[in-house]
């Protein structure tokens, strides 16, 4: 690889760090990785206490091969879910 693709790679992989969500660690990384084909894959990290985190207000649609349909709320599905909030109750009693 060349040394312009190696930088290129490595400013990708830096922009795409910028897109962590590090809450707990506050340490972001960014990856970049180029295929035979030169197809450009990026990922970061992504922390989350459950990844219920994310959607807390989501509609689910369930759906089965036979045409049935229901929409519920992720909070009907998961009433309970575990979260950031459990995580900062926990070091607050250490």
């Amino acid at each position: 690889m060349s040394e312009p693709d190696i930088q290129s790679l490595i400013e990708t992989a830096m922009a795409a760090r910028l897109k962590s969500v590090a809450p707990f660690s506050h340490f972001l990384v960014g990856a970049a990785l180029r295929t035979k084909d030169g197809k450009v894959f990026t990922g970061c990290n992504v922390e989350s206490a459950s990844y219920w985190e994310f959607a807390k207000h989501a509609t689910i649609v369930l759906a089965n091969l036979r045409g049935l349909k229901e929409e519920v709320s992720i909070r009907e599905l998961l009433p309970r879910a575990f979260d950031a909030r459990f995580l900062k109750e926990a070091h607050h009693n250490k």
